[in-house]
Parts: structure tokens; sequence; C-alpha cells
């Protein structure tokens, strides 16, 4: 995965473009020492928009194609997709390429242009966020990872979305590896809480964050990262775990209890039961444009 792209990884480091490989391989080698113990699918870059432009091109000149893949072919988007995804979404459309490996026929690069999934509102100043990046190396590439606190951070918001998003909840359900990623790197890495703190109040996502350490503790039904939570309290942590919804307007109980959220298989019935109507042409429209 991360050799089909050597030269966009050249290309990012050679121009000091400020970058961050997170999730996928990287966390697997921050909670279990080894980069291919953890199951990963795409690999997630991210990246200031102002430098959207370059790395397209880079990736496209080196045999990658923005599209889908759909059998054993890459279906390039169309140009309405790309713009829907450019417009709606906190990602470019992704970047993906055939590798001759029947292992691995197909290699993903998601590029993320903000922290934030968009119906929340916020955006990051993404060069600040990647001004201190550290070097790690990747299956004998050289890429840059974030120093744990922000990376912590960053992976508890791309959880969040996961765990919150109606249109992601009915196509993938609610992962139990999300939790273990919570769970181990605080478990393992140990992320500075009071440095945490700071970051999140920077990014106006401590209440996310912590809603992250709740839900996994609830889960595992251990009280061992209590002073995490104690750490990033304040009067705004009042988006409850027995909620779900990216927004206020949305936000709505669960019906379903947090052991049927992970384990129950057949979750994705019961959940879409609980839907209306609106809700069904909203993922009807993102399953069809993503």
């Amino acid at each position: 995965r991360f050799h089909v792209a050597e030269e966009a990884f050249r290309y990012l480091n050679a121009n000091k473009i400020p970058y961050a490989v997170v999730k996928g391989a990287v966390l697997s080698k921050r909670i279990y020492g080894n980069e291919t113990a953890r199951f990963t699918g795409d690999v997630d870059i991210l990246l200031p928009r102002k430098y959207a432009d370059d790395i397209k091109a880079c990736f496209l000149q080196n045999g990658f194609q923005q599209g889908r893949v759909v059998g054993d072919e890459i279906v390039p988007y169309t140009r309405r997709e790309l713009i829907f995804q450019s417009t709606q979404s906190h990602q470019l459309a992704p970047f993906v390429t055939a590798t001759g490996n029947r292992l691995c026929p197909f290699v993903n690069y998601d590029i993320n242009v903000e922290l934030f999934w968009g119906e929340s509102g916020q955006h990051t100043d993404m060069e600040a966020f990647l001004a201190d990046t550290v070097p790690m190396v990747i299956g004998g590439i050289e890429v840059c990872i974030l120093p744990p606190e922000k990376e912590f951070a960053a992976m508890c918001l791309h959880h969040y979305k996961d765990w919150n998003s109606i249109y992601l909840l009915a196509e993938r359900g609610v992962s139990l590896s999300h939790f273990f990623d919570v769970y181990g790197y605080l478990l393992v890495q140990k992320p500075d809480a009071q440095k945490l703190r700071r970051i999140c109040d920077w990014l106006n996502a401590t209440k996310y964050v912590y809603f992250c350490i709740k839900y996994t503790s609830e889960l595992f039904g251990v009280a061992c990262f209590n002073h995490y939570l104690k750490a990033l309290e304040t009067p705004e942590n009042n988006i409850r775990t027995d909620f779900y919804g990216l927004n206020e307007n949305d936000r709505r109980p669960w019906n379903i209890s947090l052991a049927s959220r992970v384990f129950d298989k057949s979750f994705s019935v019961q959940f879409r039961q609980s839907l209306t109507e609106r809700d069904g042409e909203i993922i009807w429209l993102n399953h069809t444009m993503m």
C-alpha cells in the first residue's frame, strides 16, 4: 500500500508540504508495535486544502485515478460526483490504483483536508496542526506522522463521526475495532492528559474526544481512563453516549443497547427500521455520490 505511493511521499517530503499519515498502519505500529498487526484498508493522509491540486496532480501522474472499485476494475468518478465530494465532504475524492497483486489488488488513498466533518461547520488551521510532525518508516517508506496528543485527537474525531453519522451507521454499523483503537492508544501511548486538553481546546474538539473516551470506558467497563475524562471535563461535555447524530438538529436517543450496537449481527436491520424517510434520502444520496 505504501510502495505504490512512494513517489507521492517523495514529492511531499522533497517539497516540504505539511502532511501526516493517520490511522491504519501508523496506528497499528503505535498500539501494537507492528505496522501489520491491525487490519487496515485505505491509507489516510491529512493535508492543508491549499495543496490539494498539487497532491492530486502527483497521484494522477503516478498511475492513480479518482474513482471507486467495482468488481475487478476502477470506475472513475463523474464530474458531478467529484464536485459533490469536494464541496460536501472533508476529503478529496479517493485516489485508487491497481497493483497487480492478487492479495491486495487495489490501493485506495484518502486525502483529508479537514479534521472535522462537513456538518460540523468547524475548520482547522491545518498548517498549524501539521507544524510538528515527526518521521516514521512504514514498509520501508519514510512518512510524516503526528505527535501522540494530536494523533489521538485526530483519531477520536474520525471515530466520533463514524459513531454518530446516520449514513455511516447504516452502512457500516458500530465497529469494535474503533473502541480497541481508543483503548489501546491510551493504554500504550499514554498521551499527556493536560497537553491533550490544550490541543483539544485549541481545536474546539474537547467534547468529542471526551465522548470517545467515555464511550470506550462504558463498553469495556473500566475506570482506568478516569484521569483523562477528568482532564477533559467541561460544562460543554453534554454529548451523551446514549444519543447519536452529528449535530443538534439530528441528535436522537439510541433505542438499541451499547452491546447490541457493537455485537448484534441484526444491528443494521434494527437501525434502519428506526430511520425516517428523510434519513433514507440522505443515505441514498451519500451512497450514490461517495
